[in-house]
């Protein structure tokens, strides 16, 4: 799943909509979806986003996911 789609699903599951969760997360609407168009946000901006959502930045995007290589 892309962030978007996670951020959808997870806002919707939570029970807001997309303008309630980028208020929440002090952002504008359009920020929001821009993801949908393949644009990732920044760390500090998916920060605010978990934040609001109340959840880990990995399960907003695959980027952030624990790695299960050895060093």
């Amino acid at each position: 799943m892309t962030t978007y789609e996670n951020i959808k699903r997870i806002s919707k599951k939570r029970g807001y909509s997309l303008p309630e969760t980028a208020k929440k997360a002090g952002l504008s609407i359009n920020a929001l979806y821009r993801y949908n168009q393949g644009i990732e946000p920044k760390y500090e901006t998916l920060e605010k986003i978990a934040d609001a959502l109340n959840v880990q930045l990995s399960d907003l995007s695959d980027r952030y996911k624990p790695s299960n290589k050895k060093r």
